[in-house]
């Protein structure tokens, strides 16, 4: 699966059961960087697919039961326990320290660094994206 991420310079996700920070321009971002994906979220993260409520779906069972090439987006979930079915994996940085009760403790180690640009958001002067693959 590729699992898509957005994180803070320490590894933060969220914070009190609320993501750490939203921007329209990296959602527009994405959603350019896999122009045949469906997006697979959970309903948490719909209010920023608004725009794009036909590329994406909406399941509370995923990440679970995606494949190889299958795309899953989230704001507050660790992908360290779904390792071994991650082909690549594609964060967002804030660039920012925001409070953060939930990180993400994946291993980058077990990946390498394929392609990483920085990019002005809607309410970030710079936010990173870098891809990783196994």
């Amino acid at each position: 699966m590729i699992f898509v991420l957005c994180i803070d310079d320490k590894n933060g996700l969220s914070f009190n059961g609320r993501r750490q920070s939203r921007d329209r321009v990296l959602i527009d971002r994405l959603i350019r960087m896999l122009p045949d994906k469906t997006i697979n979220i959970k309903s948490y993260s719909s209010p920023l697919f608004e725009k794009y409520i036909d590329r994406v779906n909406v399941s509370e069972e995923l990440p679970d039961k995606l494949k190889n090439g299958e795309v899953f987006f989230s704001e507050n979930l660790d992908p360290a326990p779904f390792k071994d079915s991650i082909e690549k994996l594609i964060l967002f940085k804030w660039n920012r320290v925001y409070p953060s009760d939930k990180k993400m403790t994946l291993e980058l180690s077990d990946f390498s660094l394929i392609n990483s640009k920085d990019f002005t958001g809607s309410s970030h002067d710079k936010i990173t994206v870098s891809e990783y693959t196994r």
